[in-house]
């Protein structure tokens, strides 16, 4: 499986992913971690789903962030 590095950039609401990790990146994105393509896919829809168009702050989206890796993870035991 490949993962990309995800990125979130508060100010502008945008997600962003990249192939290698940038600390201290200057565009205002912030590191959140690795995920696979679907898991980002997932996240987004997650997203969209509980806070439409209403702003998400950098503390909300790391927390549904965790808890999609979570889920995730056990899914991923189990199969």
């Amino acid at each position: 499986m490949k993962h990309i590095h995800l990125y979130f950039n508060e100010n502008e609401q945008k997600v962003g992913r990249r192939k290698q990790i940038l600390t201290g990146a200057k565009d205002g994105f912030e590191y959140v971690g690795t995920l696979t393509e679907v898991e980002r896919e997932l996240l987004i829809e997650i997203l969209f789903m509980v806070y439409g168009d209403d702003h998400i702050s950098l503390d909300n989206f790391l927390r549904i962030f965790g808890d999609l890796k979570t889920f995730c993870d056990k899914i991923k035991q189990i199969v």
